[in-house]
């Protein structure tokens, strides 16, 4: 496609030229050599006629935009002022110096790019800077039942975040929907011991089933460590019982007593809440061994023992220890065992019966001793309770257990005493019985046969039947609080065990340190990636004593969709509130319509957040200048002393005018005039506001307006016939103030705006956190072409998606390319009722400041261009989908010296080709440069073509991928599924050269 800048009336260059004189010097004269290296006479006169000539058919060439430009010309348009660059700063106070500083609209920042001289940045607003730090950010949502801390202390004292995930629930959270159940004994079991927990509602009803539901809720013992799953959380008769845990004790600080803790855990949200009205708990278990044993100090083996040995000795004691079991206070303790005895003969031994016969005389030698019998007649059984030995009451009368009339099966039954405490014995500590031989007759005779108790399979059992037990302490944990609520249990008033997390809606809440006393105030988000997707409706609110209150906002993020700041004022009731046990000053951003509930919806996946944020501009306010003039004529133009001029505030005086017209313009327009007055009141000066015009054609008889040569740099007036003009000859005719820009100038990188113009006290730091854009010289000629082409095209109507297209890219000239496609919306759907404008920013690479900077201006013009029912809401002005494309190429026969030179040349090359934005001056027509038109994104074949075609390189083989982020994620992709997105735009990703071996 031949365009208005590829056409030539002559396309013949220099060397074309000279090689057809050439040709046709052979032709002519064949006995002369036109010779350009080594000419004679003849060559010198001919390469001058080669020169003339090509210099003829350049200015012939130039004969068509000279033409344009006059036709242009008749349109009496001027250049289009520079735009001014756009951005944000933060302003920083000294901490514990001040609480805040007043910063006035206007307040004059430097900024600091590739030239010598500073740029001057304005502040557009007032802005209170406070010394308040963020301190906490939360995220709250009770529809995911989720307690999320983004910021706290331990994080950096300048306050800077780390990268987070605004409204994301998806991570786990420190919430908790819990009931803590503690006792010193109830719960101090063996794994194959059983819980039982009874649970009834406020009604009475019997809820333990609920609970039990594995799919609601979670069983859980502590275990020394932390809390551990129960093997078995299950629901019969209207009781729960949990098997399969140890639960270990814990002492809190201030507690005296250990205690055994079980907890239930609600799982996911709560929907509704659960009231417990009674919370009962028992436990039990049989068949348990012994701890230990012991016989006086000695050690038995717990299988089978002799309890008071072998021989009867009085107050000999046998120690049966386990104090899991003995710690049971109130439980029913049961001891089974089978009991057997053993005889024993103890006799003289010889050489004691010959000491005893002795003194006998005149007996016979031989003497016949009766056998005497003894056994355990009486046993106490006995307890420790700290201070001392207490009697066990046991069931029925055991003291005479081991007397002998008793074998086989027997057993130990007794209430467990609620003050047993520890003893060691025999090196063992814990709870223990002690049987002590009260009566054993003829024990100590001799010779007598010992008749003593032998013990196997002694197993112990406990449990609290029909004993149901209180929790001694019962904690709730709800979100990310704990709270006793031991007394509304026993006292009988019921609780709320589990309920809702008290947040209806998604919030974020950031948590500042002190009140922020002053007004207004900006924070400044700065989102990482580029989404093709619009924002959510943020609704903010500020803590009071009596709850949140909405607060106005500016929001330049676009819902949290991109980088940019809000600007806020707070009321007096500005007040810090605890939230979940965090006090401080909150700010909460709630998703109103809920938004960021969608399945699958991005984020705005947040970088940093910093307070004291401002809108800057790069625009610098001259002096005001007072015009004088010593005659008033027709068309009088004056020089303006500066550059790059924005607008001007043009004030001329008009004191010769009625004195009841000033004063109704006073009343009715206080704002566009001013007036001077003498000491008597009488007015001297009085001056009136004009307007600028493009040309004077168009504006009514005797208005008030001027017109800007901004190529020139000065300002013209009318004729004074069909348009007013200065007339005030003693004294200033006008005044003019400026307002100027650098242009593109002022498009700098981050931290770059880092200077203050003057001196204020208490600023610790100033800088731009993202870069500043939107910055463009003064309208070009070949832009002033293309917009006088698109006047005579639309005669100032927009109808057509040309039309759009060319009225968007003759807006500014920072727009690198529009697309304009009716009937569909920013994703690609069907919407006959919408015209969608996908513009490319010439600075899209720093982001989306630049976008956003001309985004409701043209809209604006767009509306008031188009003659068509087209009304705000169906027109949707959005940037494209960035589609990052990345080529990973493996060369093979490169030198491995150049090959670091190889690989750049490559990548130069991929850069080239993907880049979407056309070289300036090439009129904003495609096909003119390189890159790729909105919605045409290479194909896997073209870019393999133009890899096979750079010249030192042998590709061996290539591989490319896209990836692109909209309202429902990252998506990476083969290259070609992007065909037939028509508001795609491939950009530059990663690109990597592997070399083969």
């Amino acid at each position: 496609m031949i365009t208005r800048n590829d056409f030539k009336i002559d396309p013949r260059s220099p060397e074309d030229i000279r090689a057809e004189f050439a040709e046709l010097a052979a032709s002519y004269t064949p006995e002369w050599a036109f010779d350009t290296k080594n000419p004679d006479v003849g060559s010198v006169i001919g390469m001058l006629f080669i020169e003339q000539m090509a210099g003829g058919i350049d200015r012939l060439n130039q004969v068509t935009d000279k033409y344009r430009t006059e036709f242009v010309n008749m349109l009496n348009i001027g250049l289009s002022p520079a735009s001014t660059a756009y951005g944000a700063a933060v302003i920083e106070v000294v901490r514990d110096t001040v609480p805040g500083l007043d910063i006035p609209a206007g307040t004059r920042l430097l900024g600091y790019g590739d030239g010598d001289s500073a740029l001057v940045f304005e502040t557009l607003s007032d802005l209170h800077a406070t010394h308040s730090r963020l301190c906490d950010i939360l995220a709250l949502s009770g529809r995911f039942g989720k307690i999320i801390p983004l910021l706290g202390e331990s994080e950096e004292e300048d306050g800077s975040v780390s990268p987070i995930s605004l409204f994301d629930y998806s991570g786990e959270g420190v919430q908790q929907n819990a009931l803590v159940l503690c006792h010193q004994s109830v719960f101090d079991v063996q794994p194959e011991a059983g819980i039982l927990v009874r649970v009834l509602s406020a009604s009475g009803e019997n809820i333990s089933a609920c609970l039990a539901d594995a799919a609601k809720y979670a069983w859980s013992y502590y275990d020394g460590q932390g809390f551990a799953a129960f093997e078995e959380a299950a629901e019969q008769d209207g009781v729960i019982c949990l098997s399969g845990g140890q639960p270990g004790k814990s002492t809190e600080e201030g507690d005296e007593a250990a205690f055994a803790m079980v907890r239930v855990d609600a799982l996911g949200a709560v929907e509704e809440a659960v009231g417990i009205g009674s919370l009962e708990i028992s436990s039990g278990a049989s068949g348990l061994p012994p701890a230990f044993i012991c016989h006086n100090d000695s050690e038995l083996e717990t299988g089978t023992f002799l309890p008071f040995g072998e021989t009867a000795s009085l107050f000999d004691e046998c120690y049966i220890g386990n104090d899991l079991v003995f710690s049971h206070g109130g439980a029913a303790v049961t001891l089974r065992f089978h009991l057997d005895f053993q005889e024993k003969l103890v006799t003289f031994t010889p050489e004691e019966i010959d000491e005893t016969l002795r003194i006998i005389k005149r007996k016979p030698r031989k003497i016949m001793f009766s056998t005497a019998h003894t056994e355990v007649e009486r046993v106490s059984f006995e307890y420790f309770n700290g201070e001392g030995w207490r009697r066990l009451v046991c069931a029925g009368d055991c003291s005479a257990l081991f007397g002998g009339e008793v074998r086989g099966e027997a057993e130990i039954a007794f209430d467990c005493p609620d003050d047993w405490q520890p003893l060691t014995v025999g090196g063992n500590t814990g709870r223990s019985i002690r049987m002590r031989v009260a009566q054993a007759d003829n024990c100590y005779l001799q010779p007598c046969i010992h008749s003593m108790p032998r013990i196997s399979g002694l197993a112990i059992s406990y449990a609290y039947e029909g004993q149901w037990r209180m929790p001694q302490r019962l904690q709730r944990m709800h979100g990310a609080l704990v709270s006793d609520c031991t007394d509304d249990l026993l006292s009988g008033r019921g609780l709320t065990a589990f309920a809702p997390l008290p947040y209806p809606e998604n919030a974020v809440c950031l948590g500042f340190d002190h009140k922020i006393e002053g007004a207004p105030t900006g924070i400044f988000f700065e989102i990482a990636g580029r989404a093709h997707s619009s924002g959510a409706n943020i609704r903010y609110e500020y803590s009071t004593e009596r709850g949140f209150a909405r607060m106005r906002v500016r929001d330049d993020t676009a819902g949290l969709s991109k980088s940019g700041g809000i600007w806020f004022a707070l009321g007096e009731d500005f007040a810090p509130m605890d939230i979940e046990g965090k006090r401080r000053h909150w700010i909460r951003l709630v998703d109103e319509d809920g938004a960021f509930n969608q399945p699958g919806r991005r984020h705005p996946h947040v970088t940093n957040i910093l307070l004291n944020a401002v809108s800057v501009r790069n625009t610098q306010t001259m002096e005001e200048e007072a015009f004088y003039i010593d005659e008033a004529l027709p068309n009088m133009s004056f020089a303006l002393q500066a550059g790059n001029i924005l607008f001007a505030e043009v004030f001329v005086n008009e004191r010769q005018m009625p004195r009841h017209l000033m004063e109704k313009m006073l009343a009715e327009q206080p704002d566009d005039v001013r007036a001077e007055y003498d000491a008597r009141g009488g007015v001297t000066d009085f001056y009136v506001r004009w307007g600028e015009v493009e040309n004077f054609d168009l504006v009514g008889p005797q208005s008030r307006c001027y017109c800007i040569d901004r190529m020139t740099n000065r300002i013209h007036f009318g004729d004074g016939k069909n348009v007013k003009i200065p007339s005030v000859l003693n004294g200033p005719a006008f005044t003019v103030r400026l307002f100027c820009c650098d242009g593109a100038a002022g498009n700098l990188p981050p931290e770059a705006v880092s200077g203050v113009a003057g001196n204020i006290l208490y600023v610790n730091r100033v800088y731009n956190p993202a870069a500043t854009g939107a910055g463009s010289d003064i309208e070009s000629v070949w832009q002033a072409h293309e917009r006088g082409a698109n006047m005579l095209n639309t005669r100032g109507r927009l109808v057509s998606e040309m039309d759009f297209l060319r009225e968007v890219q003759a807006f500014s000239g920072m727009v690198g390319q529009a697309r304009c496609v009716a009937g569909r919306d920013m994703e690609g759907k069907q919407d006959s009722r919408l015209v969608s404008i996908a513009v490319l920013m010439r600075d899209y690479a720093d982001g989306p400041y630049s976008f956003s900077s001309i985004k409701e201006n043209l809209k604006k013009h767009l509306l008031e261009q188009c003659e068509a029912t087209l009304s705000a809401d169906a027109l949707a002005i959005f940037e494209p989908i960035f589609a990052e494309i990345s080529v990973d190429v493996w060369i093979r026969g490169a030198d491995t010296q150049k090959s670091m030179e190889t690989a750049a040349m490559i990548k130069t090359h991929i850069r080239a080709f993907l880049e979407p934005v056309p070289p300036q001056g090439a009129g904003g027509v495609y096909g003119a440069g390189a890159g790729w038109r909105i919605g045409e994104t290479p194909t896997f074949a073209q870019i393999g073509a133009m890899l096979h075609n750079i010249g030192g390189a042998v590709i061996g083989r290539f591989a490319v991928s896209a990836r692109y982020t909209d309202r429902s994620g990252t998506h990476e992709q083969e290259i070609d599924a992007l065909r037939g997105q028509p508001f795609v735009i491939g950009v530059n990703g990663e690109h990597r050269v592997h070399l083969m071996s």
